[in-house]
């Protein structure tokens, strides 16, 4: 009976690291669909700065 306990045991662990590891997983792809979001919102608004900037200067030089 003590070596049922114990293999059971064993399974259920195993499980759970299982059902860990897949969480881990999920939270790092979802980290980084983040990151790949701010990098694009990021070079977005690098964009806009320099649109801005530039017609500025356009103003300034006219």
């Amino acid at each position: 009976m003590q070596h049922y306990e114990w293999s059971f045991s064993l399974i259920y662990q195993f499980l759970l690291i299982q059902l860990l590891l897949r969480q881990i997983l999920i939270i790092s792809k979802l980290l980084k669909l983040v990151y790949h979001n701010l990098q694009i919102m990021n070079f977005k608004a690098l964009k806009i700065k320099f649109i801005f900037f530039y017609k500025l200067m356009e103003q300034i030089l006219m």
